[in-house]
């Protein structure tokens, strides 16, 4: 995250200002994950919240986007970029504005990535679904603390997304969203969302299309698969 001031602290000035050098900090990460533990990342984000009290600018995050994204394919990975991973969705969708006149960046990025923190995010969500469309990659909201079922609904039907984080799944008490673990870690309590979501994630599993569901109550927010074959379907509506 580099956060000035907290987490990691404030990135060193030789690792900001040259993107060769944070190329080589990363690909060195990433050879140690395959070669120690077998684990390929499917996806690296340059910094965790961008835009968020740290040091990487929509200029840096572009430049160090294509250097790394060379780097990574020189060295064989299969790993994707993911870009900007912003506070909120207006952030993101501020650092594309640096990257949209940058095309060389475009074929090692596959996702665009936001954080829910601060407000009106649809309004930059739909630009960034948009944008992604144009491009052929995904998108996704990664991280937020107190998500809830209307934070999914407008996640996928505002942005589109197709990957989608529960920050805090499970942690020590009784705070976590869907599980929260004792402090001697030998049970654990389900939290306050957790039969909210598993209204939709038992049922639509990895692979599923969303598809478009209107209700003749206003009220009612409906969302539609297809693909996800839980016991047998072609289909299910959830509301």
């Amino acid at each position: 995250s580099f956060f000035d001031g907290g987490s990691t602290g404030t990135v060193p000035a030789w690792l900001l200002h040259s993107p060769g050098e944070y190329a080589e900090y990363t690909v060195a990460y990433l050879k140690h994950m395959k070669e120690k533990h077998g684990v390929e990342a499917t996806h690296y984000v340059i910094c965790n919240e961008a835009g968020n009290n740290n040091a990487f600018s929509p200029q840096v995050v572009t430049e160090m986007t294509k250097v790394l994204g060379e780097r990574m394919a020189a060295a064989g990975f299969r790993t994707k970029g993911q870009f900007s991973d912003g506070v909120n969705a207006g952030v993101t969708w501020r650092y594309l504005q640096a990257a949209k006149d940058a095309p060389e960046i475009w074929q090692y990025v596959d996702v665009l990535s936001y954080h829910w923190y601060g407000g009106n995010n649809q309004e930059s969500m739909a630009k960034i679904r948009d944008f992604a469309r144009e491009k052929g990659i995904d998108t996704g909201q990664t991280e937020f603390m107190g998500l809830t079922m209307n934070h999914l609904y407008d996640d996928l039907t505002i942005g589109g997304t197709s990957y989608w984080c529960i920050y805090g799944l499970a942690g020590p008490g009784r705070g976590g969203h869907n599980f929260g673990l004792s402090l001697a870690n030998t049970s654990f309590t389900r939290g306050a969302q957790f039969w909210n979501f598993r209204q939709v994630m038992h049922y639509v599993r990895p692979g599923a299309v969303r598809i478009e569901a209107t209700s003749s109550d206003p009220s009612l927010r409906t969302l539609a698969f297809v693909g996800t074959r839980p016991v047998g379907r072609e289909y299910i509506m959830l509301s």
